[in-house]
């Protein structure tokens, strides 16, 4: 029953970006002009241009929506919205990565050939680049063993490894 509800609330975030996907395209189709709506119907074309520049609303619409980008080995997603890329992993649909430094919007975002690095533009041609090539959470979790020569406490594991049982992480404490 656990496990059920594990790989229930695992699927939450791609169900949210699917229901999310599809709002955006429902509201794609109706009339109206948002940055009109915005500045109100005295407002002239360039002013018009121009906050629709701002908002990205003159970018494809697969722009408009966010930037998506999947790893060459389809194990990773790439998000950009806001000023923040996050990385997902598609299997389990949990967060593995939070990667934050632009100061504007991401309007792209790109994995390497080699999935190694990961790109994401914004509007004023900043291009930001990461690694992404991320440990496995059983590499971190050795590192993190070895490194305090010792086993998670309870704070520590409920801090850290919610929802996992409580066998020790780090077996042997003169790893």
């Amino acid at each position: 029953m656990t496990r059920f509800l594990l790989r229930r609330l695992a699927a939450i975030p791609l169900t949210l970006l699917g229901v999310s996907l599809l709002v955006f395209l429902a509201t794609q189709v109706l009339p109206g002009d948002v940055a009109r709506t915005v500045l109100g119907r005295e407002a002239s074309d360039d002013s018009v241009r121009a906050l629709d520049h701002e908002l990205g609303l003159d970018q494809p619409l697969f722009m408009q929506y966010g930037s998506l980008a999947f790893s060459p080995d389809g194990t990773l997603l790439a998000t950009g919205s806001d000023s923040t890329v996050r990385l997902w992993d598609v299997k389990s649909g949990s967060l593995r990565a939070t990667l934050t430094g632009n100061v504007q919007l991401v309007r792209a975002v790109a994995f390497s050939p080699d999935g190694t690095t990961l790109a994401a533009g914004n509007n004023d041609g900043t291009t930001l680049l990461w690694d992404a090539d991320l440990p496995r959470a059983g590499a971190i979790a050795d590192s993190i063993c070895h490194g305090l020569r010792r086993d998670f406490t309870e704070a520590e594991r409920t801090e850290y490894l919610r929802g996992q049982d409580s066998t020790p992480v780090c077996p042997d404490p003169e790893r």
